[in-house]
């Protein structure tokens, strides 16, 4: 230890020291079809398990589109013949806690009128259909409707189909949009260049496979 003017310094060896301007982001949980928990009351893709994800805050609430052979943009994690159906013919169905299928509108209401200051967003997955015109028209009906409520940032999207985020981002540069890739490696993050600013989203084991996809 060193005394200088009655103070005492004292060394503990070399010390390596990393700043930083800008501190990592923590870990973002997305509420899956909602927050629903599998209760009676707030099923998945419901309006009811959408604002429970809205109210406890969380970094996005998924939820799974299709669109009717008259282009209504309808909520729900399986087909169930929407694709190939007019609105009228499924309007009424309801879910098992008494909700009518919603629409992608009821969602952005919801977010709109009830809850403007929630930080959750609603981040939709374009489920590709048999018919890829159908997808794509989708998209464009989507990004139009997310305009006209003025939700672009409120909303991201993820698909399977990398047409459909091609698609996304050819209408709205500014999105932020996600490629399914699942637990296929088969498109690298290198590749990604090729496709635009399109982010990957892997399953965990292609992550634990190649941990040199997240340098």
């Amino acid at each position: 230890s060193l005394i200088r003017d009655n103070i005492t310094y004292a060394s503990f060896g070399s010390i390596k020291l990393d700043v930083v301007e800008v501190l990592p982001a923590g870990s973002r949980v997305t509420a899956h079809r909602g927050f629903y928990n599998d209760t009676p009351t707030a099923p998945q893709n419901s309006r009811a398990s959408f604002r429970n994800a809205l109210r406890e805050g969380f970094a996005a609430s998924e939820t799974d589109v299709w669109m009717t052979t008259d282009g209504h943009i309808i909520i729900s994690h399986d087909n169930n013949g929407i694709q190939t159906s007019t609105f009228d013919a499924i309007k009424n169905i309801k879910l098992s806690n008494g909700e009518i299928r919603p629409e992608l509108k009821d969602f952005l209401d919801i977010m709109r009128d009830e809850y403007p200051d929630s930080p959750c967003k609603l981040q939709i997955e374009i489920k590709y259909n048999t018919d890829s015109k159908n997808t794509l028209e989708m998209c464009e009906d989507i990004v139009a409707l997310v305009k006209e409520y003025g939700m672009e940032d409120r909303v991201n999207y993820i698909s399977y189909s990398m047409p459909a985020c091609k698609k996304i981002l050819q209408l709205n540069p500014t999105a932020d949009v996600a490629f399914l890739a699942g637990s296929s490696a088969q498109l690298p993050p290198d590749e990604l260049v090729k496709n635009g600013d399109i982010s990957l989203d892997y399953d965990h084991t292609v992550i634990k496979a190649h941990p040199e996809y997240l340098t």
